[in-house]
């Protein structure tokens, strides 16, 4: 049997969410860094990840290229990739209260490589700067 339903109850409607093409490009441009079962699995996961990508760019001023530089370095980097597995990750704070975006963004500055503390050191010397303070 076939049950019609006249009647629809405004709590029934969802709410579509629109978002901007560079929200959208975005989105697709990021989603290649993660493995198939990582990405977002019904609407609700998929309008997280996009709001988040509209709040990083409107609010929290990030340029859409380094968001995916960032995600690109994260989701290539050996301990990151499994522990950075959702684009949500980006704006929560880690136990310092820094954005996860800006732990990653100081620590793949270097073309998505990290540097450890005596590559910094050898770079700086190298280079002609002051190491330390006189």
């Amino acid at each position: 049997t076939v049950k019609v339903i006249d009647t629809v109850k405004e709590k029934d409607i969802k709410t579509l969410k629109v978002f901007s093409a560079e929200v959208e490009n975005l989105y697709i441009r990021v989603t290649k860094y993660f493995e198939p079962d990582l990405l977002p699995a019904n609407q609700n996961m998929l309008d997280n990840w996009k709001l988040d990508l509209d709040r990083l760019m409107r609010i929290d001023n990030f340029e859409p290229d380094l968001i995916e530089h960032v995600v690109k370095a994260a989701r290539s980097d050996a301990f990151w990739c499994k522990n950075f597995l959702s684009l949500l990750k980006l704006r929560k704070k880690d136990k310092d209260g820094v954005a996860y975006i800006t732990v990653f963004i100081n620590k793949f500055k270097n073309n998505g490589k990290p540097r450890n503390q005596t590559e910094e050191l050898i770079a700086a010397f190298q280079s002609g700067k002051q190491i330390f303070d006189s």
